[in-house]
């Protein structure tokens, strides 16, 4: 493979352009962050349903089918033995 200079000049050319707008002050892509960042930001005021109560933040689901019948072996105590 043999590189020639524009070739490599052409590859650089990106890096070059970087480094001059960040020596001039410029930050590229900086409004994009910025725009980024507010999706993951809490929001300032909690939404609340029409009632005014808030909502709550998850729900505790009981056990079911077979969970249930494990949750309910598991809190019984074994069996006592048999003393003749």
């Amino acid at each position: 493979m043999t590189f020639t200079l524009a070739a490599v000049l052409v590859a650089l050319a990106p890096l070059a352009v970087l480094v001059g707008l960040l020596i001039s002050g410029r930050y590229p892509g900086e409004r994009a962050l910025q725009r980024v960042r507010r999706w993951f930001e809490p929001p300032a005021h909690p939404r609340t349903p029409a009632s005014g109560r808030p909502l709550p933040l998850f729900y505790v689901l009981g056990a079911r089918g077979s969970a249930l019948i494990a949750s309910n072996l598991a809190g019984r105590a074994p069996p006592r033995a048999l003393s003749i």
